[in-house]
């Protein structure tokens, strides 16, 4: 309940840009509004990147702020992007083109970022001197329920360690994240440079 508290700033990020999309759509270009949008989400991701054991909450909830703020305009404009720039005849296949892509690269992403993030996760931890102690955990949580099972001085570090290694896989999460961003506001702006 609380980590869903804390998401909440984001969540309304998103929807404020989501709306606000539309409306800035009739005095800039689509394709700049989008790419502006992808922008901010890249000064969210590398905040992201410079979460630590040792950094404020706030770094991070500010962080998934900008970065769910910065999809606001993507989301908003990017199926009317791709379905206008199709001929009109076309109109209807580009829509469901876009829907799939939509569904398959967040399903991708969750899975690939999910991957590299528990990769990390499971290295980092391993190569801590009290990385065994936590029984093959992939997760945070798992491993402070292996720490729960242990005297308070060990299971005190084995937290620590697990700590260090989740904010590492976050740490990199942002920067991968940041430079897939980057490049795909520059190939919207790019792709759509000829759409008013």
């Amino acid at each position: 309940m609380a980590a869903g508290l804390w998401l909440l700033p984001a969540a309304l990020g998103l929807i404020v840009t989501s709306m606000a999309a539309p409306a800035l759509a009739g005095r800039f270009a689509p394709a700049h509004i989008v790419a502006g949008g992808l922008l901010i989400s890249i000064v969210g991701h590398l905040m992201l990147a410079t979460v630590g054991p040792e950094t404020g909450l706030w770094v991070a909830v500010v962080g998934f702020s900008l970065t769910y703020a910065g999809g606001g305009p993507l989301i908003a404009l990017g199926t009317d992007l791709i379905v206008g720039s199709s001929p009109p005849e076309k109109a209807g296949s580009a829509a469901a083109v876009s829907e799939t892509a939509t569904e398959l690269g967040m399903a991708l992403g969750v899975a690939v970022l999910g991957a590299l993030g528990t990769f990390i996760y499971r290295t980092q931890l391993a190569g801590s001197p009290v990385g065994g102690e936590a029984g093959g955990a992939d997760t945070f949580a798992g491993t402070v329920e292996a720490a729960g099972r242990l005297p308070g001085t060990e299971a005190g570090e084995l937290v620590a360690a697990g700590t260090q290694a989740f904010t590492s896989s976050l740490s990199t999460i942002g920067l991968v994240s940041a430079v897939l961003s980057a490049v795909m506001a520059v190939a919207i702006v790019l792709g759509l440079r000829t759409r008013s």
